[in-house]
């Protein structure tokens, strides 16, 4: 009775969900082990409708993107070392694992079931396998990493660096899932962590509401909690250029990670000291400060707080006049290309600008400058969709003066300088985005609806020719298995029928959701190669008695 399709493919969908799920308390279960916290885990990015506490994590099912299966962590080093992070972000990987063995365990136990049990047991195996391989997807307005994709930048980088428009559109997607799923821990981490993009972005009155909506979150103001609210305020007043207030907080989180005897604490708030010192002027002692933080292993040895360091250390030498230090620009420019920040190359372009202009070379200066504008063209195009996009064009005037400065020095043409040429009106580029993503997404669900069709078709063949043979052959006594043939004619037939039928109610829907015509695409292709997939990979137990 479960190995019948009508029966085992509704089940197998059940055991996908489920296995969805478990991943996710995999990732919670090990990062405990770990030294994490985990703050919420479930299914779905929004419109929770069932939500419940265990062992003070928060759990929930929701309905906006049911398959979607999400856990939030939180560690108290605040950058956790390499093993505990890689061992956390495989949790949801072992998780299949196990239930793989599992299921492969029940098949040889029970009598009744087989095909299913070993089906179920294939398909984590897949989800294990897809899980581990290094990718990105976009998920709604923003993109989310495979764990094999963060297991891999922890293990090479020491770290996930993600750029300030990705971190404001994952809080601007989540915000509403962590406020009815009342996962306070969780949505005071990523706010604290929005502030710091806003204040990245020049941004710095939203930065200072984040900041505020997460201190006033009601969640147990811990020693640890206020050092590293004082270390956000610091940055947050050092960017905005209220150098007293960001010494007063750098102070106050010192004198907080030192009672706690917290090393990374100390170590970040060395590195935003060196920049509180340029900020205030000093650049020779934070040229200084910064050179002596080469011979801490735990910034040096993780590239991207080493690439942190390189730029903090190359603005300083250039602003005390230095020059730009031959073997130290290597340096930046080696770990720029392995660890590609536009934060950074932004800073560092601007540097190299005004110091090419203090050193009488114009036409160097708009060469960094044009970069630096071309920085600055990608982070407005990265944060199209994100309320706040009009405001980052007007907070870039100060740069856009010097490069105009140094274009007219040059005898360039300054009018590519202007914010009319770099940040043209965004419903422009909403639209040329739009366009790209319609006929991208217009094209994958052609090639996935073509190969539907033909599976459709190739099903019902497969049939036709099983039953000619199987009438053609001396019938035995015995029962006899179904033939795999068989089996695959069946997915293709079943998945097949699925996806027209999909396509035909996203050709109606598109009338009342028009942005369906930038999305499915991907799954399209998906369930035109899935039947082809779940075939294989159950090939060896089809059909065993």
């Amino acid at each position: 009775m479960l190995d019948h399709p009508l029966v085992f493919i509704p089940l197998m969908g059940v055991v996908l969900y489920v296995s969805g799920f478990l991943h996710e308390v995999g990732h919670a279960l090990v990062g405990r082990v770990c030294g994490y916290t985990p703050t919420s885990l479930g299914m779905g990015t929004g419109h929770p409708f069932l939500v419940f506490g265990w062992k003070g994590i928060r759990v929930y099912l929701a309905r906006a993107r049911p398959l979607q299966g999400l856990a939030f962590l939180v560690h108290p080093a605040i950058i956790p070392d390499r093993r505990s992070a890689a061992l956390t972000m495989g949790g949801g990987i072992f998780a299949n694992a196990l239930l793989c063995g599992l299921f492969l365990a029940l098949a040889d136990l029970l009598p009744v079931g087989e095909n299913l049990w070993r089906g179920s047991a294939a398909l984590n195996g897949l989800l294990a396998t897809i899980n581990l391989v290094p990718m990105a997807v976009r998920v709604g307005s923003t993109i989310l990493r495979s764990d094999g994709a963060q297991i891999l930048l922890f293990l090479r980088d020491g770290l996930v660096e993600v750029s300030p428009p990705a971190r404001v559109q994952n809080v601007a997607m989540l915000r509403p899932l962590w406020t009815e799923i009342g996962d306070r821990l969780g949505l005071y981490g990523n706010l604290t962590a929005a502030a710091l993009a806003w204040s990245e972005l020049n941004d710095h009155p939203r930065a200072e509401q984040c900041l505020r909506d997460a201190e006033s979150l009601p969640i147990d103001r811990t020693p640890f909690v206020e050092a590293y609210s004082a270390l956000i305020r610091a940055a947050l007043a050092r960017r905005a250029w209220r150098l007293e207030e960001a010494q007063e907080a750098a102070e106050r989180s010192r004198a907080g990670f030192e009672a706690l005897g917290h090393p990374m604490g100390k170590l970040l708030l060395e590195l935003a000291h060196g920049e509180l010192l340029l900020a205030q002027g000093y650049a020779a002692e934070a040229a200084a400060h910064l050179d002596r933080l080469t011979c801490e292993k735990e910034l040096v040895s993780r590239p991207g707080l080493a690439a942190t360091l390189a730029t903090s250390r190359l603005c300083a030498h250039l602003e005390a006049g230095h020059g730009a230090p031959e073997d130290l620009y290597r340096h930046w420019e080696g770990l720029r290309r392995r660890q590609h920040s536009p934060m950074r190359e932004l800073a560092v372009y601007r540097c190299l600008g005004r110091a090419a202009m203090r050193d009488g070379n114009p036409a160097e200066a708009a060469n960094h400058y044009g970069s630096a504008l071309a920085v600055l063209r990608s982070l407005y195009e990265e944060l199209l969709g994100v309320e706040g996009e009009e405001q980052f064009a007007g907070n870039q005037i100060e740069l856009l003066r010097e490069a105009e400065t140094a274009y007219l020095a040059a005898g360039r043409d300054p009018a590519a300088t202007g914010p009319q040429s770099l940040f043209p009106p965004a419903e422009i580029l909403r639209e040329q985005t739009l366009q790209t993503l319609q006929a991208r997404n217009q094209r994958r669900h052609r090639i996935g609806l073509g190969v539907s069709v033909a599976n459709l078709f190739l099903g019902p063949v497969i049939f036709v020719v099983t039953a000619v043979i199987s009438l053609s052959e001396p019938r035995s006594g015995d029962g006899q298995p179904v033939p795999p043939v068989l089996f695959l004619g069946v997915l293709l037939t079943l998945y097949g029928a699925f996806s027209l039928l999909r396509a035909l109610y996203l050709q109606i829907a598109v009338r009342w959701a028009p942005t369906i015509r930038t999305q499915g695409g991907n799954q399209t292709l998906f369930l035109a190669f899935l039947p082809w997939i779940t075939w294989l990979v159950t090939l060896p137990w089809i059909g065993r008695r």
